[in-house]
């Protein structure tokens, strides 16, 4: 690849969606934009909530951390859980600028690879337009 096009290659990451367990019957408010709440029942027959939490779709697009940080806040305090636990966290890579996707897409296979090897993930990443 060439170092000067290399050098122009601005990639942002934040979270995508995060995913939660919560303990008992979660009631989402009306209005409340990028929470989705499922009931489940454990092998117990105990009731919990997963829900998962996409911050992106209830603000607009978020590019810096804390941001995204205090929108997922908020929307945790709207929910009025006591305790949760934190299941899974999807990453966005993403630019702004235009076919960036096209444009870089070796660079994405290795970074992709890279954090597959170090976190010790198979078969798990999604990558699209």
């Amino acid at each position: 690849m060439d170092k000067r096009k290399l050098n122009n290659y601005k990639l942002t990451g934040s979270i995508h969606t995060l995913q939660i367990q919560a303990p008992g019957e979660v009631i989402v408010p009306p209005g409340l934009f990028g929470v989705d709440c499922r009931m489940k029942h454990d092998k117990k027959g105990n009731i919990y909530s997963s829900i998962k939490i996409n911050p992106n779709s209830a603000k607009g697009d978020i590019w810096n951390y804390r941001e995204c940080r205090q929108t997922v806040d908020d929307i945790i305090r709207s929910l009025n859980m006591q305790e949760y636990r934190l299941i899974r966290a999807d990453m966005r890579l993403d630019s702004i600028q235009d076919d960036f996707f096209l444009q870089y897409w070796k660079v994405h296979r290795y970074l992709l690879s890279g954090l597959a090897s170090a976190y010790n993930v198979r078969n798990k990443y999604l990558t699209k337009d």
